[in-house]
C-alpha cells in the first residue's frame, strides 16, 4: 500500500561511494539513498535562508533527505527532516504525509494521525494520504473511519486497486462479507495478478463456507506469490494436495533460518516467546501492529520497530520475502 508493509534489521544499506558530481541532481533524483542523503546534506550546509525562494528550496531539500532516511530505516532522522521541511514550508502536504509515515514506523499513531489530517487539510484531494489514514484507522480497529477514507480515495482515484482491497479488508473486519468480496472483486479486476487481494477474497469466501471459491483464490494467489504463507495455510484448511503448498512451505523454512541466525539474539521469533532485548519487538506481535495482509510493504522498507541497538543487514529482496513469509506464518494474535 503505502503508504504504510518495516523491521529495522531488514534495512538494506545501499552504499554510495561515488563523488558528488552534481549534488542538486543527486539530491533530487538519486535512487541510491545514501548518495541522496550525502548530496542533500551538502546542499543544506550551503543553503541560504534570505528569502521565500531560499526557504522553499530548503524545505524541498529537507524533505528529499527525509525520504531517503525513511527508505533506509532511519525514521527518527526522517521525522527531524520532515519537521524542518514543514518549518520552512508550513503548508507542505507531502512533508506532513511522509512525517506521518515515519511516525507510523515509530509506533506514534497519534502523531501519524495528526500529520495525515494536516496533509489532507492542505491538499484535500490527496488520495494517498486518505489511503494512509484509512490504513491507520484499520490498525486502530476503527473500521468506519477506514471505510470513509477509502471511499474518499476511491472517489478521487477510481482505479486504485489498493484502496479497494483495503476497503474490502475493513468490510470483512466489520463482518460484511458481501461488501468485502465486492471490493476484492474490483481490486482483482483492476489488477488480475494482485495476489494479496486474491488471498483476501479467499479468506472471505472461506468464511462464507464457499470452499471451492476459496480454494481457487488461495491457489491463484499462491501461484502469483508463493511467499503468501497465509494463502498456503488457507489451502490446507480447505483441503489441498500438500504438493501445492510445498514451495511456500520451503520459503517459510528459509525465512525461519534467516531470522534464527540474524534476528533471534534480539527478537522473539517464535509464536509466543519474549524478546531477549526488550527494545526489540516480538515477531508474533507484528501482526497486531500491521494488518497481516498489508505487512509486506512496511517490512520490506526496513523501518518497522527500530531500536537503537539494531545492527544493519543487507538482505536481498528474495531474502526479505522469505522473512515476511515466515512472520506471516506465525499464528495471529498470540
Amino acid at each position: 500500500m503505502f503508504p504504510r508493509i518495516w523491521i529495522a534489521c531488514f534495512a538494506a544499506v545501499l552504499g554510495a561511494t561515488a563523488a558528488l558530481a552534481d549534488p542538486v541532481a543527486d539530491c533530487n533524483q538519486s535512487g541510491k539513498w545514501e548518495l541522496r542523503i550525502k548530496a542533500c546534506s551538502q546542499l543544506i550546509a550551503q543553503a541560504g535562508k534570505r528569502n521565500r525562494q531560499d526557504r522553499e528550496e530548503l524545505a524541498l531539500t529537507y524533505r528529499r533527505r527525509g525520504s531517503a532516511y525513511l527508505a533506509t530505516g532511519k525514521p527518527v532522522e526522517a521525522m527531524a527532516d520532515f519537521s524542518q521541511a514543514i518549518r520552512f514550508k508550513p503548508r507542505y502536504a507531502l512533508a506532513y504525509y511522509e512525517r506521518g509515515q515515519a511516525a507510523m514506523a515509530l509506533a506514534n499513531r497519534d502523531q501519524a494521525m495528526a500529520d495525515y489530517d494536516a496533509a489532507i487539510r492542505h491538499k484535500p484531494r490527496y488520495w494517498a494520504a486518505h489511503v494512509a489514514r484509512g490504513y491507520l484507522h484499520l490498525v486502530r480497529n476503527e473500521f468506519d473511519g477506514a471505510i470513509a477514507d477509502f471511499n474518499r480515495a476511491i472517489a478521487i482515484e477510481p482505479n486504485n486497486a489498493i484502496a479497494f482491497n483495503n476497503r474490502g479488508f475493513a468490510w470483512r473486519r466489520k463482518g460484511d462479507l458481501a461488501k468485502a468480496i465486492a471490493d476484492y472483486d474490483r481490486a482483482v479486476k483492476l489488477d488480475p495478478r494482485y495476489a494479496i487481494a486474491l488471498a483476501n477474497r479467499g479468506h472471505a469466501y472461506e468464511a462464507q463456507g464457499k470452499v471451492n471459491e476459496a480454494r481457487a483464490d488461495f491457489n491463484l494467489a499462491l501461484s502469483f506469490d508463493p511467499t503468501l504463507s497465509y494463502a498456503a495455510a488457507g489451502l490446507r484448511r480447505v483441503g489441498v494436495n500438500p504438493v501445492v503448498t510445498a514451495e511456500s512451505d520451503h520459503i517459510v523454512k528459509a525465512g525461519r533460518v534467516l531470522v534464527e541466525i540474524n534476528c533471534s539474539p534480539c527478537h522473539a521469533i517464535g509464536a509466543n516467546d519474549a524478546s531477549p532485548n526488550e527494545k526489540a519487538p516480538a515477531f508474533h506481535a507484528i501482526q497486531k501492529r500491521y494488518p497481516i495482509l498489508t505487512l509486506r510493504d512496511p517490512v520490506s522498507r526496513g523501518i518497522a520497530y527500530p531500536h537503537r541497538d539494531m545492527p544493519k543487514f543487507n538482505f536481498s529482496g528474495e531474502q526479505i520475502d522469505t522473512i515476511i513469509a515466515y512472520i506471516n506464518s506465525l499464528p495471529p494474535g498470540k
